[in-house]
Parts: C-alpha cells; structure tokens; sequence
C-alpha cells in the first residue's frame, strides 16, 4: 500500500537546508507524495528546496500556540494528495531526517507496520529516551505518566509521529479541535473514541535534537536556558490539558 508523507516545517534560519538536501532524494522514494505545512517565516532556500521536490505546500505564520494545527493542516494537504489511497505518516521533518540517518532499517521496519492499523502511534524506545536534554525528560514524562493513568497505555507520545489511515486522517481533519502540541495526545484519543484500530511500536532513531544542534553537530546546552524549559512545561500543560476532554 502506498504511503504519503505529511509534515511540518518551521526553520527560520534555514538550518536544515543542507540535511534535507542530502537526505529527502533517498527518503522520498519511499513515499508515493510529499505534504508539507510550512511556516511563512522559514527561510526562503528552504521553501526553494522543498519545491524541487514537488512538495504540495501551504504556509501559515508561526505560532507557538498552532503547532497542531500546523500539524492538521499537512494532514489535510496530504489528504487531497493521496487521492483518498494509503497510508500517511506525519511527523515532523527533523525527527525523519535524523531517524533516517541513524537507523534506516528501522524505519523501513516501521513504515511496513503502518498499513496494518489506523493509528499508529510511533514512541521513542529507551535508547532513545536515555539521549533527551533534560528539560523534556523532566516536563515530557507528565505526559506520558498521565496518558497511562488515563487510558492504561504505557506509551510514550510526545515525538509526533503517527501512521494514519485514510480514516484516521480524515476523522482528525474534520473532528479535531486542538490547535496546540495537545495534538500529541489528541489524535490518538480521538481514533480511540471512535473505536478505530490503534498500534504503539518504539524506535531508537528517532531522537530529539534543536535544528541548531543538529545542524551543526553541537553539544545541547539549553537546559541552562530559562526560557526553554518554561516554553516546555507550556506545552506539556497544553498536552495535559488536551487530554482532559477524554477523562
């Protein structure tokens, strides 16, 4: 079955520019279209690159309190893309490239499950876990602790990463109301409700890095920064909050 590739992409400084052109030509192959949300202040060889590639776009303004509905947005391109056939995988462009780049057959392996189910949620396995900076081990674990008190599920949420049928898709398109990173959780308990089939598979590639950090192959030093770790107990809050629907 075909899969179609949705995403979002927030990259003000075009850092990522020369990772995605090194790695989308591979990657791509395995995706039968490529859908993007992009934000409009992402840097225009950015934009120039993701073209060539005959990605369907669309651009938003960035906002901290939209992520998710960046999110949806792509979700909906790749909608209309795949012509209402396949599979979609959303995840953010970061996230793949580096999963692509530490452990292609694993995500190989991942990608093969998709098709079978039509939530997939895609978590970090404890490999993966042991890397996070601490300003997500410490905030990101209130999440997942309060998902598994809700619901029963061990599972870790918080990378983005769903295998979506065309169902799932267009459930969450039409039914969703998160606009914030509550999408984490949101989506998963919205295929549930609605009695839709659902997976969990851990990988070790995908791992968390700043697209600075990534970019240039530097040490994280930004948990000594006040600043990151009160935007990530926001987000943890919104996800928390998302979840307060469901209780």
């Amino acid at each position: 079955m075909t899969l179609h590739l949705a995403t979002s992409i927030a990259d003000r400084e075009g850092e990522l520019h020369d990772k995605l052109t090194q790695i989308l030509p591979a990657l791509l192959t395995r995706f039968g279209s490529f859908s993007a949300q992009v934000t409009q202040e992402t840097d225009q060889k950015v934009v120039s690159l993701l073209g060539q590639y005959l990605a369907v776009m669309d651009q938003l303004p960035s906002n901290v309190d939209h992520i998710g509905m960046h999110r949806r947005r792509s979700v909906e391109l790749a909608l209309s893309s795949s012509g209402g056939q396949g599979t979609i995988l959303y995840i953010d462009i970061d996230h793949l490239l580096r999963w692509f780049e530490l452990d292609v057959v694993e995500l190989d392996r991942v990608l093969g499950f998709l098709p079978d189910y039509d939530c997939s949620v895609i978590g970090r396995g404890p490999l993966s876990m042991a890397t996070l900076p601490a300003r997500l081990r410490e905030t990101e674990r209130w999440v997942n602790h309060t998902f598994m008190l809700a619901k029963g599920f061990p599972w870790d949420l918080l990378m983005a990463a769903r295998g979506l049928s065309v169902a799932a898709a267009t459930l969450i398109v039409t039914q969703s109301q998160v606009q914030t990173a509550g999408n984490d959780v949101d989506w998963p308990l919205l295929c549930v409700k609605h009695g839709l089939s659902m997976n969990y598979v851990e990988a070790e590639g995908l791992t968390y890095q700043t697209n600075r950090v990534y970019a240039a192959d530097i040490e994280d030093n930004e948990d000594q920064d006040l600043g990151t770790w009160a935007l990530r107990v926001k987000l943890a809050n919104q996800q928390i909050e998302a979840m307060q629907a469901y209780f």
